[in-house]
């Protein structure tokens, strides 16, 4: 099975702690993305030569040393010359800090590293998260059902970004914005609601 229907294949287990060392051998994947999606990450990667028939381990960490197991494919006995696509959606990732994924291709090795910031829900009434991709993604949560409007400054009062009738939620994207602090601003139309959050916008 490929692409989405993968899905059905996992199984969500406990996390625990999984102690890696640095001399365990580095298997590539052809790619390897995560993003956040409101309050989940979506992760997908291409393994050249899609014969996996041992299975593939979905590792999260918040230090980039010490791993947890928070998923598990079972093994596809593809074709050694057919690239084979996989999703995972990690449903309760860590929020408030940068979450980092790896695989583990069982018999074969680990994956590079890839990591997605998340952050969650504060007093504001809304989401913010962010990915490596350069984007960052403004959910309402209290007030989904108004109209909205966000801007977004640097600190000495410059604006980078606005928009308005807004509904539920909107993607910027950053990465041509300069590195630092940036204001971030959300309110709703009818008054009812404005919220500030600083952000740090940086390449990372």
């Amino acid at each position: 099975m490929r692409g989405n229907r993968l899905l059905f294949t996992i199984t969500l287990l406990l996390v625990f702690p999984v102690l890696l060392d640095g001399q365990n051998d580095i298997f590539l994947l052809k790619s390897f993305l995560g993003r956040a999606v409101g309050e989940q990450v979506h992760l997908s990667w291409v393994i050249p030569g899609g014969n996996q028939c041992n299975g593939t381990r979905i590792l999260r960490s918040v230090d980039g040393e010490t791993w947890g197991e928070v998923g598990m494919i079972s093994g596809i006995c593809g074709s050694t010359e057919v690239d084979e696509a996989y999703d995972f959606r990690d449903s309760f990732p860590v929020v408030g800090v940068r979450n980092y994924y790896r695989t583990e291709l069982i018999g074969l090795g680990f994956s590079q590293v890839v990591w997605v910031d998340v952050f969650g829900l504060g007093q504001e009434g809304f989401v913010v998260t962010s990915s490596r991709t350069g984007e960052i993604t403004i959910r309402m949560v209290e007030f989904a059902q108004e109209p909205f409007a966000v801007a977004m400054f640097t600190l000495d009062g410059r604006l980078l970004f606005s928009a308005e009738n807004l509904y539920r939620e909107v993607t910027i994207f950053t990465h041509t914005f300069p590195v630092g602090v940036a204001v971030l601003r959300v309110s709703t139309h009818s008054g009812s609601f404005t919220s500030s959050r600083r952000l740090w916008l940086g390449r990372r």
